[in-house]
């Protein structure tokens, strides 16, 4: 059996998300560009957001993946996630040297001094997924 027909057959999950917010705020703003963007759809937009932002954690609390699925989940979600800091960065004006990811974390004091060094360092190296512009 392909893992297409594997992938038909198996049971579908659904969430369904719906927000509103005033035509002249922030969040309408952000509604605005996301319904509006010459290049992805708002779903996509969305998809790839939450992808990056969550899909590691998702995967990580089950027992379904290998540690090896884990770790390029991960690494992609890394790069992609880098690569927003960095158009956002560009966007307004901003230097990601000034930026302290970790100092004004709450979770930041429950870490270990090297722990959090350790991260640090993983954030700013490259990857093999740089190339490919993940």
């Amino acid at each position: 059996m392909s893992q297409q027909e594997k992938s038909e057959r198996q049971p579908s999950i659904e969430i369904r998300f719906r927000c509103q917010a005033k035509k002249k705020s922030e969040k309408g703003f952000l509604f605005e560009f996301l319904q509006h963007d010459e290049i992805l759809t708002s779903k996509e937009m969305i998809l790839q957001a939450v992808k990056a932002y969550w899909m590691p954690i998702a995967m990580a609390k089950t027992n379904y993946f290998s540690e090896d699925e884990l770790s390029q989940v991960g690494l992609r979600a890394i790069q992609e996630l880098r690569r927003q800091m960095t158009e956002i960065a560009w966007l307004t004006g901003l230097e990601l040297e000034n930026v302290h990811f970790f100092g004004e974390n709450p979770l930041q004091e429950s870490l270990e001094p090297e722990r959090i060094e350790h991260l640090e360092v993983d954030l700013t190296q490259e990857t093999p997924l740089t190339d490919l512009g993940l």
